[in-house]
């Protein structure tokens, strides 16, 4: 959905002591008509065009009076005079998206694939340091051995395995040491088009409680008979045959009925593997 919010007062900033942390958490808290309500959920992000407000998350809402008061953190400090960096202030009649950027380049949840994590070898490693392709003497040569992926997820969705998709974004991390691998973590708006689907099942989302509110499930699905993956034979920074194989673990909805700004898609994935470093 689509929804956008008007402040009817400037945004101010309060903070709350955290007595087992000893420190004092600051809040930006944005005010909005108690009509908005329904329109915000922690974690949804919030812009605003002009502003500093450009993707900060929810952290919790609340009522005071005819008000409805959004709280956004954006520090600590020990001192509650020290006010930490990373402020900001939004005026009163500001119009504030909720849910997508600037551009509108939202995630259609009826028709789009949606991917989570990326995985693959890093295409050159060295002394037990992984790196792109000339960063590292040695082209990767180890074979990746796919474990599981756990999904926590509240509606229902089917988990599709991709392998050597076109991603739009390549922006590749290592994983923790001592892995030779490297991942995207994938964010709103990346797209994985093509490749070859290796695998799929349904995922089961949560089930909503007495009081209208749906939670999320866990599921897990062992994935170490399907495929292991590889590096080509020239190697590369790229996807075979142009590098090493990736893996992509991505997602559509079954049902968007359900899905409102009070019932928000909410999901997360991990995937482990083996890797028989030589």
């Amino acid at each position: 959905q689509t929804l956008s919010a008007t402040t009817n007062a400037n945004s101010g900033i309060f903070y709350v002591y955290d007595r087992n942390a000893r420190v004092y958490n600051f809040y930006v808290r944005v005010p909005f008509a108690a009509a908005d309500a329904s329109k915000f959920s922690a974690g949804t992000k919030l812009f605003a065009p002009g502003t500093q407000l450009q993707g900060q998350e929810v952290t919790y809402a609340e009522f005071s009076g005819s008000n409805y008061y959004v709280n956004i953190f954006f520090g600590t400090s020990t001192r509650y005079w020290r006010t930490p960096s990373g402020g900001f202030s939004v005026p009163s009649g500001t119009a504030v998206q909720i849910g997508e950027g600037n551009t509108g380049g939202g995630v259609n949840l009826g028709t789009q694939t949606i991917p989570l994590v990326t995985i693959r070898l890093a295409p050159s490693v060295d002394s037990g340091l992984p790196g792109a392709l000339g960063e590292r003497e040695i082209i990767n040569r180890m074979q990746l051995i796919l474990n599981e992926i756990g999904m926590i997820i509240t509606h229902d969705c089917e988990v599709q395995l991709l392998l050597n998709a076109d991603l739009s974004s390549a922006a590749y991390e290592n994983s923790n040491a001592p892995s030779l691998s490297e991942l995207i973590k994938h964010d709103q708006g990346d797209t994985a088009l093509g490749g070859a689907q290796i695998f799929q099942y349904r995922a089961s989302g949560g089930q909503v409680d007495t009081e209208g509110v749906r939670g999320s499930n866990t599921s897990n699905q062992s994935l170490g008979a399907i495929i292991d993956l590889g590096n080509s034979i020239l190697g590369g920074d790229n996807a075979f045959p142009n590098g090493p194989d990736t893996l992509t673990v991505a997602v559509k909805v079954v049902d968007t009925s359900a899905i409102s700004a009070t019932s928000p898609f909410q999901i997360s994935s991990r995937i482990t593997w083996s890797e028989s470093q030589a």
